[in-house]
């Protein structure tokens, strides 16, 4: 069924490698990728039969957004928890990005793939031999009316529900935000509550996490305020 609450994160009764990965995923939307941050998250279906209790195993985890901020936090965690990641890059200079921030022994266990969430048709192959996918893809803003907001935030997530669909893909934690409503004056909020809307009604085993406010080192809010301060006079 459905719930709400952290403790949904920390505690959904699924397989226990995805429950591990579930966890592991709290820690990298840390604010500070060192503080244990527990977001209002959103559990939907569970997929497939569990495994016996007291078991584990490798998950192989695609990353959308992996070049992002949450994404640098969110590689090394699943690295960390001996999971394999697949980083989705859209260029090779992100592909460098998320491989140049790992140490190197890391490196080897990361594999990049191209695609783009906003073109379909580039994502099967981004998910062969996947077990789970982590979509942090999104935008904040865009200069078009929230036409880009759509595309990316709303269209790109329900091309990789599908991509997931099709391939047989059945794990989904997908990264929403706290508070959102589908309000067509508010273009990031109702491209975010759409996106979750396609999410939470797919047949996907499936985890919303809703973080408010994320900041820390390479974030793209408090950064570029304190880079203000730092040039305005008399402050």
């Amino acid at each position: 069924g459905l719930g709400h609450g952290p403790d949904l994160v920390a505690d959904g009764g699924l397989h226990p490698s995805m429950l591990r990965f579930r966890r592991v995923l709290v820690c990298a939307s840390s604010i500070r990728g060192d503080v244990p941050f527990e977001p209002e998250a959103t559990v939907g279906h569970e997929a497939g039969p569990r495994a016996p209790k007291g078991t584990d195993r490798m998950s192989t985890i695609l990353v959308t957004g992996a070049s992002g901020f949450v994404g640098s936090y969110a590689v090394p965690a699943l690295l960390a928890a001996d999971h394999r990641v697949v980083a989705l890059v859209r260029t090779p200079e992100a592909g460098r990005l998320v491989l140049d921030r790992l140490p190197e022994a890391d490196r080897a266990r990361v594999e990049l793939r191209t695609g783009d969430v906003t073109r379909p048709g580039t994502l099967p192959d981004s998910l062969v031999g996947v077990d789970g996918v982590l979509h942090l893809v999104a935008i904040p803003r865009d200069r078009r009316g929230g036409e880009e907001l759509r595309l990316v935030n709303t269209e790109g997530t329900r091309a990789v529900v599908t991509a997931m669909r099709t391939a047989g893909v059945k794990r989904l934690v997908h990264m929403g935000a706290m508070g959102v409503s589908d309000d067509p004056a508010l273009h990031y909020a109702s491209s975010k509550a759409k996106a979750e809307a396609l999410v939470a009604a797919s047949d996907l085993d499936w985890t919303i996490l809703k973080p408010s406010l994320q900041f820390g080192p390479g974030d793209g809010f408090f950064n570029i305020i304190a880079g203000l301060i730092r040039m305005s006079p008399g402050i």
